[in-house]
């Protein structure tokens, strides 16, 4: 197998909820990326994301960390800073830390996309009410209810307008409001 199948088949384990296996395929299919394109190729740290996604899954953030660190620096400069891969990787990166409870670093980073998606995309798109979303997740786990509901809301209202009432990320949203109150 090459690195473009092994990648193929590590995506598929993700969606299998095969973590181990993913993280084998991602490593193989990364040694001949890096090899092929280099470290720094876009195609390169999509697989490097890909190896954290699957180590954060596992809860072995501190796996997860330097690989989302090295794909944030590398599309950062090629990118910038506000490209939606750089939003996204910055997006995992907060979860990240979210896990770990280092609430003030997540806060940080999630503003980051936010604005990015808001600027980009405007304030109701459902990419930017999924930042909004995970924000107020973020403010639930701290127990800060009113910011939370706030947002939660805001990402309802959106949704609601978006997509509709029946669509899956507004149940998910109405979802997490109920989580939040039961809290």
């Amino acid at each position: 197998m090459n690195a473009i199948e092994f990648d193929r088949l590590a995506d598929v384990y993700v969606r299998q909820g095969r973590y181990d296996d993913a993280v084998a395929s991602y490593e193989r299919a990364l040694a001949g990326r890096e090899q092929q394109l280099g470290a720094d190729h876009q195609v390169t740290l999509d697989t490097v994301n890909g190896l954290a996604i699957s180590y954060w899954r596992q809860g072995e953030y501190n796996k997860a960390k330097p690989l989302y660190q090295r794909t944030l620096a590398g599309r950062e400069r090629q990118l910038g800073a506000d490209h939606p891969d750089t939003l996204g990787t910055v997006n995992y990166l907060a979860a990240l830390y979210m896990g770990q409870g280092k609430y003030k670093e997540a806060e940080a980073l999630y503003q980051w996309p936010l604005a990015g998606r808001e600027q980009q995309l405007g304030a109701d798109h459902p990419d930017t009410l999924a930042m909004v979303n995970n924000l107020a997740g973020l403010h639930r786990t701290q127990r800060n209810y009113v910011e939370a509901e706030a947002l939660h809301q805001r990402a309802l209202a959106g949704k609601e307008r978006q997509l509709g009432l029946n669509y899956l990320s507004t149940l998910m949203t109405v979802h997490n409001i109920g989580l939040l109150y039961e809290s």
